[in-house]
């Protein structure tokens, strides 16, 4: 059986870190194939964290805005000194296919396949 490769984005991420401290970090965004969405930093940030994470390089849309996600779980990472967080959207009701705002570049993450 095939299974094909998770979706990569190029992203920045800013928010506050474990302890009390802003951060703003490029870094890639994996979209998996079960919806969920994770990062790799070099900050530690606590479950439940707010975290907002941008897109890069994407062409048509150059100037997107930021969107909120929590840190869902957040786990030490195979690479010393990062850590692999697991994101959920905020204002998404679990298993909703539509984001309660509609434009581009408020949900540029959700409408790219």
């Amino acid at each position: 059986m095939h299974q094909e490769l998770p979706n990569q984005y190029s992203v920045e991420v800013s928010g506050w870190d474990a302890h009390g401290g802003f951060f703003l970090e490029t870094t890639r965004l994996t979209w998996h194939q079960d919806n969920r969405k994770s990062v790799l930093l070099r900050r530690q940030l606590r479950p439940g964290a707010v975290v907002f994470v941008r897109l890069l390089d994407v062409p048509e849309s150059p100037d997107t805005l930021p969107v909120a996600y929590r840190v869902q779980e957040a786990r030490p990472a195979h690479r010393p000194g990062s850590f692999t967080l697991l994101l959920t959207q905020l204002g998404l009701k679990e298993n909703a296919r539509e984001p309660p705002v509609s434009g581009a570049a408020c949900t540029s993450l959700d409408r790219r396949t």
